[in-house]
């Protein structure tokens, strides 16, 4: 076994361009240059419009962790009594959701969270655990695992600010500060990561910058971006104890405190350290038997990224998918048949089609993930073949131990510290002991877990409607695969002694000039990979841990090219080399620079779509799409009990009510929020799927008891949300349940025969409500004139809402002109308000204003296609014709605002 002399060991990956680095002065420059360049590559994947509903969760949480409420709970742990000394206060009993998991202090005792943790194990392996007599330990109560950044959030949100509630320029700008800073200290260590390795300072930029760039649509301000920041600090110090600075495994202690604390992710570290102990095990005491090792390892790695990619399910895919696409396009032609017969609106039109698509199409989708699938297994068993040729090469020419990176045995007990701090840190420095170390463990590996995994954040990449952009990760995927492939090749071929591989010779006497395998960071890789392909939410995981390991192996290959040539290159030409290194460093840095400075002003500081008067963190978290107003109007008229909502509005929900100042809970309860498996059994999960799946026929006393037994007396719907297009077709039919309220997006039933509804009810039939804008009191008070069976109440609300100007898109109201002129016999001026709103949008939309484009290009649509049908009808096909060219116009327009919209432009 080579000895490592000083606890240093010789880095065999920095040969050939590290002798040729550049110049004393030119070397400097260079590495500011490149971390110019992964910095302002992190600005930039870091100013993306994501969703932001678990940002809302983040500080409503935070908001009950700030107040007395939960500090004379019973059951809390000795960590939460600490915490209560500096006026933070936690509980495992939920303040937010009405059906979260009831806390039970019998599954806080040991043996029963082993009893549960071996439940999972048991689902895991495809067995049906035994649980007769303790069934009830499941009830563990509101895990919050990411209580420390939920605590952050609300502290800048309220920061001078006497009303958190309400827009707070300041303390919200300092989210989005905590965001950015995030986002560029996960690059740095990247980059750091890969320079400890022995990576060239532009490949390790110019990797680490594709790696975090892929991920732009991943990056928000939720608790786990943090998982990410402290997984990346995780394998830099691995790297540094590698190297020999063994000392740096006693910062996992604060690194970990942390983390546990911030987001359950912590779990990422676990299999970390369990990888690289086991991988510098082998390394250590394996001796020459380690080829062994290495060869039934890498047959595991590939094992799991050929499952991974889903390449066991070729058969399915390809006897499927000819069948399902042709379904698919039979559905799609008669949902257009609908459409023009006008048994469908445009945006029920819509909805279909996308709920079509989503549900139907990813089962088979077969072209991307074939070709995914093909790659990755052509390129596992490229690399296998250089595996056997690099092994069989060694055992012929040479000592088989000289693969390997020399690792000392003494150093593997600093390892151990670092093991032990992931494991008993996150159990006695959390307030919630061992319940928080257990549960991400439960979830991970429980039956459950998979059903959880099914919403679209958790999809394969291959799904074309998961949440987020992958499209980018498969380049980053085969260009990892490539260079592992060409790696292992000229490894295979690297010069090495005669000597026959029986006969010992000390290492420093060998002349293998090939860079040495490290088992544990092939682990690294191929675990973090599977888990990104597997679930979108790892993308951003796989990016930056991915990363270092590219750029080095990259920088082994231009090293081992570079060591084939016959003579190294003259000293100017270095110099040469050295100064374009520089210049192409420092210009692509500015570059990405001036993409930053460009995309944050286009999309934030411009006259943007989503309004002037937002700051940048509520355009940056996607305001418009929460009920802004609706909650405005639950509030303004005080409506409590339970209420039926989005999954992705139950945080916003939450947070724009006023809490009880005795109990801090919400006057309105949420069915469910974005915590998920933190709050919720898998039998509520399971509960709110099947709500969102009756249908539209179904039975109304059915559906009447099925939400009295959970005791829901409000709805706040999403209108554009195709998951419940069938539940808001069920609530207007339903004879106990009125629309209260209804804006541009946003509609809100309530049960009339509800007591926790009297109130409320009493003023709407007095038309008492209070409103949060006159244009939306006139809008809901003609929608409902004209449901009346009285003609003159119907012409009343005709004319209410023909009067309306306003430059928002109401998806009701140009349908509801249109039918209640229908029933009146006066379609004549139905035509007239029709064109008339048809030239007043088009004006917008040729005068350039960016504000609303999107919504004045859908509102010519709805508009074009009830003249052209109408002309149709009369028989006027020379101006049917020129209103069909017009909404293909129209069309060009709506793309381009939907793109600018979601921001698809950068």
């Amino acid at each position: 076994m080579a000895k490592n002399s000083d606890n240093k060991t010789t880095n065999t990956t920095a040969s050939v361009l590290k002798e040729n680095a550049p110049p004393g002065r030119h070397s400097l420059v260079l590495r500011l240059g490149c971390m110019l360049m992964v910095t302002t590559a992190a600005l930039h994947s870091a100013d993306k419009v994501v969703g932001g509903g678990d940002t809302w969760v983040a500080m409503a949480c935070g908001r009950y962790t700030h107040g007395p409420w939960a500090a004379q709970q019973e059951n809390r742990t000795v960590q939460m009594k600490v915490l209560d000394g500096v006026d933070l206060h936690l509980t495992q009993r939920d303040f937010m959701g009405e059906f979260s998991r009831p806390f039970n202090p019998e599954s806080r005792k040991i043996g029963n969270v082993l009893r549960r943790f071996g439940w999972a194990l048991q689902e895991a392996m495809g067995k049906t655990p035994d649980k007769t007599g303790h069934e009830n330990i499941e009830n563990v109560g509101w895990i919050n695992q990411n209580w420390l950044t939920h605590a952050a959030f609300y502290a800048f949100k309220a920061l001078g600010a006497d009303n958190p509630i309400a827009e707070n320029p300041f303390g919200e700008s300092l989210i989005v500060l905590y965001k950015f800073l995030q986002a560029i200290l996960t690059a740095l260590f990247a980059y750091w990561t890969a320079r400890e390795l022995g990576a060239h300072p532009l490949i390790a930029a110019l990797v680490v910058a594709f790696g975090v760039l892929l991920s732009r649509s991943f990056i928000d301000l939720r608790p786990n971006i943090s998982s990410i920041l402290y997984a990346i600090i995780t394998v830099y110090l691995l790297v540094r104890w590698r190297n020999g600075k063994y000392r740096s495994m006693f910062w996992m202690i604060p690194v970990m405190i942390l983390w546990a604390n911030v987001h359950g992710g912590f779990i990422y570290a676990m299999m970390l350290f369990v990888l690289a102990g086991g991988a510098y095990a082998v390394h250590a005491f394996a001796g020459r038997w380690q080829v062994l090792f290495l060869l039934g390892g890498l047959a595991c790695v590939t094992v799991i990224v050929m499952s991974a990619t889903g390449t066991d399910k070729f058969d399915e895919i390809l006897r499927g998918s000819q069948q399902t696409i042709k379904k698919i396009d039979n559905q799609k032609i008669l949902l257009s048949q609908a459409f023009r017969t006008g048994k469908l609106s445009s945006m029920e039109y819509d909805n279909r089609i996308w709920r079509l698509d989503r549900d139907l199409k990813p089962m088979y989708q077969q072209d991307f993930a074939i070709r995914l699938t093909r790659i990755f297994a052509i390129l596992a068993v490229l690399s296998m073949l250089g595996i056997i040729a690099c092994v069989l090469w060694r055992l012929m020419r040479g000592n088989p131990s000289e693969l390997f990176f020399p690792i000392q045995r003494r150093s593997l007990k600093y390892l151990a510290v670092g093991g032990g701090c992931v494991v008993l840190i996150p159990w006695f420095f959390s307030p919630f002991g061992l319940e928080n170390l257990v549960h991400p463990l439960l979830v991970a590996t429980g039956a459950e877990g998979k059903e959880w995994r099914e919403v679209a954040e958790w999809l394969p990449i291959w799904q074309p409607h998961g949440f987020g952009n992958a499209r980018y990760y498969a380049p980053f995927l085969i260009l990892l695969g490539v260079t592992l492939v060409v790696w292992w090749v000229l490894r295979a071929r690297a010069g090495g002694s005669v000597v026959p591989a029986m006969r010992r010779r000390p290492s420093d006497e060998s002349s293998d000039t090939g860079p040495k395998v490290d088992l544990a960071h092939l682990a690294i890789v191929a675990i973090t990979v599977a888990m990104s392909i597997q679930s979108r939410r790892f993308i951003f995981l796989g990016g930056i841990i991915v990363a270092p390991f590219l750029a080095v192996w990259f920088t082994d290959v231009v090293n081992m090219f570079s060591a084939r040539r016959s003579k190294l290159p003259r000293e100017n030409a270095v110099a040469m080399r050295s100064r374009f290194l520089v210049v192409f460093a420092w210009t692509t840095g500015m570059v990405f620079a001036a993409i930053f400075i460009a995309c944050v002003w286009d999309t934030y500081f411009r006259p943007p779509i989503q309004g002037p008067q937002l700051s940048m963190f509520r355009r940056m978290v996607g305001i418009s799409d929460q009920p802004v107003r609706a909650m405005e109007f639950f509030n303004a008229n005080h409506l409590q009990g339970v209420v039926l909502n989005e999954w992705t509005h139950g945080g916003f929900i939450t947070f724009h009510q006023t809490p009880d100042p005795k109990t801090g809970e919400s006057p309105c309860k949420v069915f469910m929020d974005g915590r998920a498996q933190a709050a919720y059994d898998i039998e509520h999960f399971r509960l709110q799927n099947h709500y969102r799946t009756f249908p539209e026929n179904m039975d109304m006393e059915e559906f009447h008891q099925k939400l009295q037994t959970k005791g829901l007396n409000l709805a706040l719907l999403d209108m554009y949300s195709s998951s419940s297009d069938d539940l808001q077709t069920l609530f207007a039919r339903s004879p106990r349940w009125v629309r209260l309220y209804s804006d541009q997006r946003y509609v809100i039933y309530a049960d009339i025969e509800d007591q926790r509804n009297a109130d409320i009810v009493k003023a709407f039939a007095n038309d008492k409500l209070i409103w949060p804008e006159d244009i939306l009191h006139r809008y809901n008070q003609g929608l409902l004139d004209i449901r009346s069976p009285s003609p003159d109440i119907v012409r009343r609300g005709l004319e209410r809402l023909m009067g309306l100007e306003t430059d928002e898109y109401l998806p009701i109201q140009y349908q509801a002109v249109w039918g209640a002129a229908k029933h009146l016999d006066e379609l004549d001026s139905a035509r007239i308000y029709c064109q008339r709103e048809l030239k007043r949008r088009l004006d917008k939309l040729e005068s350039g204003e960016r504000f609303r484009g999107f919504e004045h290009a859908r509102a010519v649509r709805e508009l074009l296609e009830f003249l052209e049908k109408d002309a149709r009808d009369q028989g006027q096909i020379h101006q049917s014709q020129l209103y069909q060219r017009q909404a293909a116009d129209n069309q060009e327009r709506l793309d381009y605002y939907r793109n600018e919209r979601e921001g698809l432009f950068w």
